[in-house]
Order: structure tokens, then sequence, then C-alpha cells
């Protein structure tokens, strides 16, 4: 609980429905009795378009007309009630806005291409535990996650946008919203967008990010734990349906490994993990799918 000029505001999660998924949740202010249960200003806002009470206190809005003009632009949020309205609590609005701005629930296409990334990122651990040093640096890694992906018929060739064409896989894509610690977006390394989204979006919002894809991956090779972290962060913040983190560490790098092999175990329910780390005589790796890290021992890298 926080306060805007003097008020208490609340952050309530509705109940949860189909795929264990809650429909709606309220930002609540209070009267300046400040009783809890007596609101002033209720606005609701409809799943994926969660927020929490950790970011709305870290806007530190002056006013709460700033609070109401923030959560309906960013959120797409509906004022139920206010001091002018009273309460109008209508329809379920969830199904407006620009389908390229929301996230709904999984298709069968975004099912299928789930399938067929982690079949990829699985492949892409194998082949760097057997030559780690094929790329020098992360970027050039990127580029080779990014040709295996496209090898994948189902997600190469042109696909319309508008009177345009594009293509499903991109990198650098920009973050749907910015974290609550940062004051811009940032950039997912590879992003796939699905065909029906970007033959219903702009030019515009194609050049602006403003798509949200169905899936994200983040990749780190000889990063620290604090760079997991942030990734896996960035991912559980984004409206997209699926995401993955691959984590790459060759022999010459030095971190606190039980904190990363924990970050890799515990991450978020929406975002799978793959791990891979070389010492001179241990390979240690997970697959997307697996529920432990497994170790093997190895002749030694060549030097």
């Amino acid at each position: 609980m926080f306060y805007i000029e003097g008020r208490k505001v609340r952050v309530l999660t509705g109940q949860r429905g189909k795929a264990d998924r809650a429909k709606s949740q309220t930002v609540n202010i209070c009267t300046k009795d400040n009783r809890i249960g007596q609101y002033d200003y209720v606005y609701r806002l409809y799943s994926p378009y969660f927020t929490s009470e950790e970011e709305l206190k870290c806007k530190n809005f002056q006013t709460v007309e700033a609070c109401g003009m923030y959560l309906k632009k960013k959120y797409h949020a509906k004022e139920e009630r206010s001091p002018d309205k009273g309460e109008d609590i209508g329809k379920d609005e969830s199904a407006t806005g620009p389908i390229v701005n929301k996230m709904v629930s999984p298709s069968s296409w975004d099912e299928k291409i789930a399938e067929v990334v982690e079949e990829t990122i699985d492949q892409f651990v194998c082949e760097f535990l057997e030559f780690p040093y094929l790329h020098r640096r992360e970027h050039s890694i990127h580029c080779e996650l990014y040709r295996l992906l496209y090898s994948r018929r189902i997600l190469s060739g042109h696909h319309p946008m508008g009177k345009w064409f594009s293509q499903l896989i991109h990198k650098e894509w920009p973050e749907f919203s910015p974290r609550c610690d940062k004051s811009q977006r940032g950039t997912i390394d590879l992003c796939i967008i699905s065909p029906e989204r970007l033959k219903n979006c702009s030019w515009k919002e194609f050049i602006d990010g403003k798509i949200v894809p169905s899936i994200g991956i983040e990749i780190g090779l000889d990063y620290s734990s604090k760079h997991l972290r942030n990734d896996l962060n960035k991912l559980s913040n984004s409206p997209i349906n699926f995401g993955y983190v691959i984590h790459l560490v060759r022999h010459n790098y030095s971190d606190d490994f039980e904190i990363v092999e924990k970050l890799i175990l515990q991450a978020a329910q929406k975002v799978k993990t793959a791990y891979a780390r070389l010492t001179d005589n241990k390979v240690f790796y997970k697959m997307i799918n697996d529920n432990e890290i497994k170790k093997e021992l190895i002749d030694g890298l060549q030097k």
C-alpha cells in the first residue's frame, strides 16, 4: 500500500480464470477518510495489462488525476468509479484496442512455434558445449541462434505487413513498456512475431516496436548473475506468451555460480531457461525443459 495526495492506494487482483490467469485487476484510491473498502476512484485493468503497487509507487505521482491518466494510457484502464461519475461498471472491454498491442492466449501457431524454438535452443546449447569458441562475442552468438531459427521452414520467408513485407524473427525488439527501475524501454535480443500480428500492423507500429511478440529470447555470454537477473526480469515484465533466457559461460569466467544456478532453476513461470558452463574438465548444463542442472566430465578444452 502507498499514498497519493494523502490517500491510500491498493492494487487488487481478481479471480483467476482459465490457464490460471487472473482476468482483471483494480487500482483503488481511498476517500479522504482512508477507510479500506471506501474508494473515490477505481480503475480496472484487464490481463495482460497488470501493474503492481511497487511500480506505481516508483512513479511518484503528485496527483490522483496523473495516476489515472497513466493507467489509461499505458494499461488501457477503465475508470469504473470517480467522484464525478460514481460507480459505472460496464461490460468487459478486455478485447478492445489494436490486437498488435495486446497479449492474447497462445494460438495453435504460437504453441507450435514454442516447440520449434525449444528444440532449436537445445540444439544451440549442445553446439556451444562442443564449440564454445566458435564465436568471440555475444552479438555473434545472437546471429548464430538467428540462423538456426531461420533455417526452420515455418520461421523463414517473407510475410505480409499491410502493403509491405517483413519476416518473423527480429533482433533488438523494443520492450513493450519500461520496467519499474528503468526510465525507457530496453530491447529483447531476439523476438518472433506471428504472421497474424504482422498482417494487422502498420509500418509505424512496426518501426516503433509496438507489436507484442509471441516469443522473446535473451542470451548472455560470459556475463554475471546480475545480468542474468536483469534478463529474467525483462522477460517477466513483458506481455509475451513465451520467454526464454539462455545463459552461457566459458571456462575463463569467474562468478558466484551457486547464485547463477539458483536463478536458472527458479526462473519465473512464464520464462524458461537454458544453461551451459564449461570448466577445464567439466561441463554444467540445463536444456530448456530440464528440472535440474547436469554435470559431466570432459577431457579438457583445446588451448
